[in-house]
């Protein structure tokens, strides 16, 4: 209280920072993503959303019926999981048959793409 007021604590000479904004020409220099879009993660995303639609595409009737059996299948195993000993164990069992037969949807897909110039067998061997 007795003591007298501090002044010029900082002193008036000193230059103030500029706020600096940020441009894609900024980002580009200085080597990082505008944004996330522009980044390895947006083709990442693209990739994947590209290998779905192709695999989407590929599926047939066979497919469509046995993915909706086990999406039933696992409905009812997450309803009746107090009945059940493992049902954790069942819905990973069904989640794995399922991404098999998506996996082999997708491989049969490239396979039989119009651009890869694969041989007749493998071609044959994948449309069986």
């Amino acid at each position: 209280m007795n003591r007298p007021p501090i002044r010029n604590r900082y002193p008036t000479n000193q230059t103030a920072l500029q706020w600096q904004t940020y441009t894609r020409a900024a980002a580009a220099e200085r080597a990082l993503p505008a944004s996330i879009w522009d980044s390895a993660w947006a083709s990442l995303v693209r990739g994947a959303r590209q290998a779905r639609e192709s695999t989407i595409a590929v599926c047939g009737a066979f497919e469509w019926i046995a993915l909706g059996y086990l999406a039933v299948s696992v409905i009812l195993i997450s309803l009746f999981a107090r009945n059940l000993a493992h049902p954790h164990r069942l819905i990973i069992l069904q989640s794995f048959v399922a991404f098999v037969i998506l996996s082999l949807c997708h491989f049969e897909g490239a396979v039989n793409a119009p651009n890869t110039a694969s041989s007749a067998v493998s071609q044959k061997f994948w449309h069986f």
